[in-house]
């Protein structure tokens, strides 16, 4: 084959390939149902990956029942899809907005939980809603949390907060305390935890 022939024949070759091509492998512009389309994917999978955690985060802060977590958590990922568009792209962040959502509704579904122990709350009446992965977290840090029960709840909440990889100007910017009051909060819940924990091993 000529020289000559040889750009002819590639170029040939890609209008072919071009009029082969279904459209919907085509590189689309980002046309209003594609950027709606883009952003229902990035939800779910946000979703799938961060609903459970997001549960857990606040059994551990609040010693919240599964069921109940698990209400607070489908009401903060229902907040999240309305600002889905407008909420950062950093995944820290995401979480953080949702942490402080969640933390609110679980408050908000039951306005007089503050003065009940966990003894006293009633029983939730669509446990077999909640996903075996959130039942099983709560069964597993039970432990755990009868000594987090020990710590004030503002102590408890900024240690939850810091065993999740928040800095203590994050923790403060979340939960509306200044970065002082959050450093001395976790530095007390680490030391309650610490003699908890000596006094049990000895206790043993």
């Amino acid at each position: 084959m000529a020289d000559d022939d040889r750009p002819r024949t590639e170029a040939s070759d890609r209008t072919r390939r071009q009029q082969l091509t279904p459209p919907s492998l085509e590189r689309q512009p980002l046309t209003a149902r594609n950027r709606a389309a883009r952003l229902r994917a990035d939800y779910s999978r946000f979703y799938r990956d961060e609903a459970a955690h997001l549960a857990g985060f606040l059994i551990m802060a609040f010693g919240a029942s599964a069921e109940d977590a698990w209400d607070a958590t489908q009401t903060a990922f229902t907040s999240a899809w309305v600002k889905w568009a407008t909420l950062s792209d950093s995944r820290k962040a995401r979480k953080a907005w949702l942490r402080t959502t969640a933390s609110r509704a679980y408050w908000r579904l039951s306005p007089d939980r503050a003065h009940l122990s966990n003894d006293e709350l009633p029983d939730h009446p669509d446990t077999s809603l909640v996903p075996e992965e959130v039942m099983a977290l709560a069964d597993g840090t039970a432990h755990a949390r009868v000594m987090l029960d020990a710590l004030p709840q503002t102590q408890r909440l900024h240690l939850t907060w810091h065993l999740d990889g928040y800095t203590n100007a994050e923790i403060a910017t979340q939960t509306g305390k200044n970065e002082a009051a959050v450093r001395k909060n976790i530095s007390r819940a680490l030391t309650t935890l610490n003699l908890k924990f000596k006094a049990v091993s000895h206790d043993q």
